[in-house]
This record gives structure tokens, C-alpha cells and sequence, in this order.
């Protein structure tokens, strides 16, 4: 029963929850005061069980007024004017209503015996609007505030929805962008090397069908990554034979790492396109954890200057599109340099934080 009970309470509207512990938290000083005013405790406890319904209605009726005229949007003196006008109405009918039910019961105001009858009609209506009054701007605040949470909650959701779309669209441009030059080489081998052309579109299925069954996986880790990786190389060897050469060093903490799907690949990308091919091609990849962060080194031989030049003939797809998921994943959580490490030697370093968004 009693978890039931709990269970209810949940589901009750937060305006209906706040009603019931104000007036119940009123109801029990009401009966303090009263029982002074009438000096008997069972006709206090009469008129708090008679009068508090009675202003419940009322305020229910204010908050109708309130919200007809939507007094939330700006404070004015038109605003202030109808509260204090629609609270001073609810204190004159509820102090009309103790009148009428003290005159049907023949009960008199003790505690005001000694005052004027202008202290017994100014004091219980004063009370009365203050009572109205207190309740009609904390729920006017209320509303107010409720109203900015929800804006910022639209406007938070309006955000995420975006973010959502802009990954999507990063993320589908990926695959094109690898297929292109995939299939552009491929080009390439047709005619003078056909056996290099089929064992690359062979590769170039296993990559696509690794890819094919990632894409709905956007968190996925090291070990997976790698072995998308380890295809996409493989389409590349076929290509370059022995002008080829890769290395990969991994920490085996690391392979365990969560991480966005194809991070590597366009780090890797960038290192087969644009580095030294005539003496051969090198690429080192190290894969660490240094500090709880997850460190990843993609060096080859090359310059950035070769590199400067083949990105003002083209914009690089695949580095601009990783800058914008880490910001879309790791928001002030990585750091990604692309430096010159000697005369030979171009390194890509990517420092992640944290796990991905």
C-alpha cells in the first residue's frame, strides 16, 4: 500500500503536489491562530476544514485569471494591478464567508473582542491577502522559472538535434571521400597492373563490409578500429607493394579503449596521400595510454610543405572532417597537432580525455 501510495504521489502533477503541502502547512498554522480568535480548539478546527477548500477554489480561480492574462511575461503595473485586484477580492469573499458561517453557528471573535470593529474587518482581510498574495507571486515565480527551464530544455534538444544531423552528415561523407580515391587508384592499376587492381577491390570489400557494420556503431574500440585500419592498409600495400611499410605499436591497456569508429583512418589516410613515396613509404603508428589519456602517433616520411601544397590544390576531406566529430565527441576534451618531428619525418599526435559523447 504504501509503495503504491509513494507511487501515486510521483505521477501528481508538481502544481496539485505544491498546492497540497502549502495548504496543509497553512491548514495547521491556521488552527493555532483560530483557536486564540474563537478560544476553542474544536470550532478552529471547524472553520480550517470549512474555509481552507473554500480558498483552494479560490486560488484555482486565481491561476485561471493568472493565466488568461499570462501576467508571467514582463512585471508592469498592469500585471502587479491584477494580482493585488484579483487577491483582494479573494480576502474580501473569504472573510464574508467566515462572517456567514460564524453568524449561522453564533460563534463570536474572541481575540477581537477588545478591538474595534475595524481591526475585526481590516486584520482577517489583510491576513487573507497576504495569504492570496504570497501564493499568487510564488506562482507566477514558479511558472516564470518553469517556462525558462523549458525554453533552455527546447533549446538544448533544437542543439543535440543539430549536433545529431551534423554527424550524421560527417559521417556519411566519410565513406564516399574513401571510396573515391580507393576506386581512383584502383584506376590507376587496371591497365598496367590488373592482378594489383582485383587484390585492392577485393581489400577495398573487406574495408567497405568492415565499415558497412560499424557505421551504426559510433563508440566502438581500439582492437575494432585497428582492424578497420589494418583493411584499409591492406588496400594500400596492394597498391604500393614493397614502397609500403607500416608498423604499429599498441599498448595493450589501450586496445580496450573506447573510441569514436574510424578515428584512425583518416589520420592513416593523410599519411599514405601525402607522404615520401620515392625512397618508400613509412608509416609508424603508437598507440598509448600516458596519464589516463589515450595518445595515438601517426608518423611517415614527408614534409608539411608537400603537404601544404596538395591541401591548396584540394581541402583535406578527411582531417577537416576529423577535427569536427572530435569537437562533436571530445568538446575541450583533445588536442590534435600535425608537425614536422625532423627533416623526414611527419608525426600526427591526437590526445583524447575522457570517453567519446
Amino acid at each position: 500500500m504504501a509503495g503504491n501510495t509513494s507511487f501515486s504521489w510521483n505521477k501528481t502533477p508538481n502544481f496539485l503536489r505544491s498546492q497540497i503541502i502549502l495548504w496543509s502547512l497553512l491548514s495547521i498554522v491556521a488552527v493555532y491562530e483560530r483557536r486564540y480568535i474563537y478560544q476553542s480548539l474544536s470550532r478552529a478546527i471547524i472553520i480550517t476544514i470549512i474555509i481552507t477548500p473554500c480558498m483552494i477554489l479560490f486560488t484555482n480561480y486565481l491561476r485561471k485569471i493568472f493565466d488568461y492574462f499570462d501576467s508571467t511575461r514582463q512585471v508592469n503595473f498592469k500585471s502587479v494591478s491584477i494580482v493585488s485586484g484579483c487577491c483582494i477580492l479573494a480576502s474580501l469573499f473569504t472573510y464574508l464567508l467566515v462572517i456567514v458561517l460564524c453568524t449561522l453557528s453564533g460563534w463570536t471573535m474572541v481575540g477581537f473582542s477588545n478591538g474595534s470593529s475595524y481591526d475585526s474587518i481590516f486584520l482577517p482581510v489583510t491576513q487573507y491577502f497576504l495569504i492570496y498574495s504570497g501564493w499568487s507571486f510564488t506562482y507566477l515565480w514558479g511558472k516564470a522559472v518553469l517556462q525558462i527551464q523549458n525554453e533552455e530544455l527546447r533549446l538544448v534538444r533544437i542543439q543535440s538535434e543539430k549536433t545529431n544531423i551534423e554527424l550524421q552528415n560527417l559521417r556519411i561523407q566519410l565513406n564516399p571521400h574513401l571510396l573515391f580515391n580507393s576506386l581512383n587508384g584502383i584506376k590507376q592499376e587496371i591497365n598496367n597492373n590488373p592482378s594489383i587492381a582485383v587484390e585492392m577491390i577485393e581489400n577495398l570489400s573487406i574495408f567497405v563490409r568492415h565499415s558497412l557494420t560499424d557505421i551504426n556503431h559510433i563508440i566502438i574500440t581500439i582492437l575494432q578500429e585497428m582492424e578497420a585500419v589494418e583493411a584499409f592498409l591492406s588496400l594500400h600495400k596492394a597498391r604500393f607493394e614493397n614502397s609500403l611499410k607500416c608498423t604499429t605499436t599498441i599498448q595493450r591497456e589501450a586496445l580496450s579503449y573506447k573510441t569514436i569508429c574510424f578515428l584512425l583512418q583518416p589520420l592513416v589516410e593523410n599519411a599514405i596521400k601525402h607522404g615520401n613515396k620515392e625512397n618508400g613509404l613509412e608509416i609508424n603508428i603508437n598507440i598509448s595510454i600516458l596519464d589516463n589519456k589515450l595518445k595515438i602517433d601517426v608518423q611517415n616520411t614527408g614534409t608539411l610543405n608537400n603537404i601544404k601544397i596538395k591541401h591548396n590544390d584540394r581541402d583535406p576531406i578527411g582531417l577537416d572532417n576529423l577535427e569536427k566529430r572530435l569537437a562533436i565527441h571530445y568538446p575541450n576534451r583533445h588536442q590534435f597537432k600535425l608537425y614536422q618531428h625532423n627533416e623526414e619525418i611527419v608525426c600526427a599526435t591526437l590526445i583524447l580525455d575522457g570517453d567519446p559523447c
